[in-house]
């Protein structure tokens, strides 16, 4: 594993040892791991690292004290929605089974919003956006409180309530697939692999006058997308993201007939709320 300045992010104590990883991350440096397996079935395996190819030396496990008044473990957070008001705005973080979606708006309006992976370490709350519009920091540190706070690492407590997830998670496996659309006279296409690449076609006639392209997850009962390729060049809008609700079951088939897809993008033309499965002749 490479370590550099460019692709980490990095909090520490001011301590003598901790300035000097420091350096070494800006500096670079690769750290390589192996798993030592023991002959004794009563024995953990060993975990050993080395450091820019040196020897290799025995990975030590240190137990920190939990901080009084601090969150320390992921699943105490997951399945919340922290609602926190923050002057004139309100940023909400909505933490899922390893993942999170974060909104700041003002008024009924979205204003900055990302998505990403979290999980709480030595009672700091890590998170790692993956979704989001415009430029965004590679991590964000946070401290979570039992008393409900979510506390910033510059500086800043905000005072949330909290309250549990509302809608039950959705499956990835259910969007899988082609999906249709009818909006403004134009006829959507919406495709789904199950390796994770997506695509939004929009027709007029024989005419194709939107297209776009990128990757696709589900974060609790939220899709998220990355676009990376666009027909249009007055696309604005990279990532998006859009709340679920799957129609019935057909029965002849066993899958989803449809879903809702409540979700952000401004651009135009403007993409359905709404998808149903193909009908085919037979």
């Amino acid at each position: 594993m490479s370590i550099e300045k460019g692709n980490s992010g990095v909090q520490y104590s001011e301590t003598d040892a901790a300035k000097k990883i420091v350096e070494k991350v800006k500096e670079g440096f690769k750290i390589s791991f192996v798993v030592k397996e023991t002959d004794n079935a009563d024995e953990d395996d060993t975990i050993l690292y080395s450091v820019d190819g040196g020897d290799y030396s025995e990975a030590v496990k240190a137990s920190v004290a939990v901080q009084k008044g601090k969150v320390s473990k992921a699943d105490s957070i997951k399945n919340k929605i922290y609602e926190c008001a923050d002057g004139d705005t309100t940023r909400v973080y909505r933490f899922f089974d390893g993942s999170y979606i974060y909104e700041n708006s003002v008024g009924d309006k979205v204003v900055n919003w990302h998505a990403g992976r979290y999980d709480i370490q030595r009672s700091t709350l890590l998170m790692i956006p993956f979704y989001y519009v415009g430029e965004v920091r590679t991590l964000f540190n946070h401290s979570v409180g039992t008393d409900n706070t979510i506390t910033k690492i510059s500086g800043g407590t905000l005072n949330c309530t909290v309250e549990g997830i509302e809608y039950e998670y959705e499956k990835a496996e259910d969007f899988v697939g082609e999906w249709v659309a009818k909006k403004d006279g134009l006829d959507w296409t919406f495709t789904l692999t199950a390796d994770g690449t997506s695509k939004l076609e929009a027709r007029e006639g024989t005419k194709t006058v939107e297209r776009k392209t990128g990757t696709w997850e589900i974060y609790g009962y939220y899709m998220v997308i990355d676009n990376n390729t666009f027909l249009n060049a007055s696309s604005i809008t990279t990532a998006i993201y859009g709340q679920l609700q799957t129609g019935p079951v057909d029965r002849e088939t066993g899958k989803i007939s449809g879903f809702s897809f409540i979700h952000n993008d401004p651009d135009t033309p403007h993409i359905p709320t709404s998808f149903d499965a193909p009908e085919y002749d037979d």
